[in-house]
C-alpha cells in the first residue's frame, strides 16, 4: 500500500494509512478517521458472523414439503411432510408450533366490468398476522423405537381462519429454535365473493299524494267486495201522497150500531153482569142433593 507525506516540514512528516501509530501517541486527523472506520468494519464483521452462527445453531434438521401447491378438498387442505430431525431425538414426540404467515390472498370480487361472474385476483398482504397451530411430531414406531426421520400429515380448515392464498410456513420448536427452513405454501381454492361494484345513490321520485276523501264521499270502486249497509226496504217506487189522503196513525175503537130495544147504556151504580153468576144455581143444586141424601 502506498503512503502519503503530509506536512510543511520534513520533521513533521507522518504516515497516513493502517500502520501503527507513532511513538509520540499523537495521530493526525486523517489517521484518526481511518482507525475509526477500520474498527467499525471489524465490529460489523464479527457481529454478522455471530448472528449467522446463532442462526445455524437454532435451525435443526430439514423439512421437505411433498407439494408446495395444495388444492382445497371439501373445505380442507392436506399437507404432507418428510422431517429429518438431524439426529435421533431424546423423546418420542416433539412439541412444535406451525406458524403460517399470510403473504397474499386470492380474492374473488364482483366488479362493474364483471357484475355477475366474480373476478379472481391476487392481493398481497403486508405485515399479516400469523396463524399458529400447535401439534406434536412423532419420531417413534409402535414398538417405541426412535428414528431421526419421520412422515407427518396435517389438515388446514377454513374454520381455523385459513383462506385460499399464499403463506410462509415456519416450524418452531417449543424448546427453542426452528425445525428446518421457512417454506412457501400456496393454498388453492375459491374464497367467498366480495362485492366491489360502485354504489350509486339515486333518490326515488316522490309519489303523488291522492286527495283526501271526505266522510260523505263515496269510495272508489277498486273491484274489491265491500260490506253493504242495510238501509231498509226500497220505497223509491211508492208515490208520495198528499197530506189529506194520509190516514191518521192512531185510530179509535170501531163504531158499532146500537142494539134494538134498548138505549145501549147502563144506570149509574149498577154493576155489569159478572162472569161468575152461573155459580149460584150450581151451589144451590148441590145443597139440595146433599139434603135428600141425609
Amino acid at each position: 500500500m502506498g503512503h502519503k507525506l503530509i506536512g510543511a516540514r520534513p520533521s513533521s512528516y507522518r504516515l497516513v494509512g493502517f500502520g501503527s501509530p507513532p511513538r509520540s501517541g499523537k495521530l493526525h486527523p486523517m489517521n484518526r478517521w481511518m482507525y475509526r472506520v477500520r474498527f467499525l468494519l471489524t465490529g460489523l464483521l464479527i457481529a454478522g458472523a455471530l448472528v449467522a452462527t446463532a442462526g445455524r445453531a437454532q435451525a435443526r434438521g430439514t423439512v421437505q414439503l411433498h407439494t408446495p401447491v395444495v388444492k382445497e378438498d371439501d373445505g380442507t387442505w392436506k399437507l404432507r411432510f418428510t422431517i429429518n430431525y438431524g439426529s435421533v431425538p431424546h423423546m418420542a414426540h416433539i412439541p412444535v408450533i406451525f406458524s403460517f404467515k399470510p403473504t397474499a390472498i386470492y380474492e374473488r370480487a364482483l366488479t362493474d366490468a364483471s357484475p355477475n361472474k366474480p373476478v379472481r385476483t391476487r392481493k398481497p398482504i403486508v405485515n399479516g398476522i400469523a396463524i399458529n397451530v400447535s401439534d406434536q411430531i412423532g419420531f417413534a414406531d409402535m414398538s417405541g423405537k426412535l428414528f431421526k426421520i419421520t412422515k407427518y400429515k396435517t389438515k388446514l380448515t377454513r374454520r381455523a381462519d385459513f383462506e385460499a392464498g399464499e403463506y410462509d410456513l415456519t416450524i418452531k420448536l417449543v424448546g427453542g429454535g426452528t425445525l428446518g427452513r421457512r417454506m412457501r405454501i400456496k393454498l388453492q381454492g375459491d374464497n367467498k365473493a366480495i362485492d366491489r361494484r360502485a354504489v350509486v345513490f339515486t333518490a326515488k321520485a316522490p309519489k303523488e299524494k291522492k286527495p283526501e276523501k271526505k266522510s260523505w264521499e263515496e269510495p272508489e270502486n277498486d273491484g274489491k267486495p265491500r260490506a253493504v249497509e242495510d238501509m231498509g226496504p226500497d220505497l223509491s217506487d211508492i208515490p208520495d201522497l198528499p197530506d189529506e189522503d194520509v190516514e191518521p196513525q192512531v185510530k179509535g175503537p170501531p163504531s158499532e150500531d146500537p142494539k134494538q130495544g134498548g138505549c145501549g147504556c147502563h144506570q149509574v151504580g149498577s154493576l155489569p153482569p159478572s162472569g161468575l153468576a152461573w155459580l149460584g144455581p150450581l151451589v144451590l143444586g148441590a145443597g139440595l142433593v146433599l139434603r135428600r141424601r141425609r
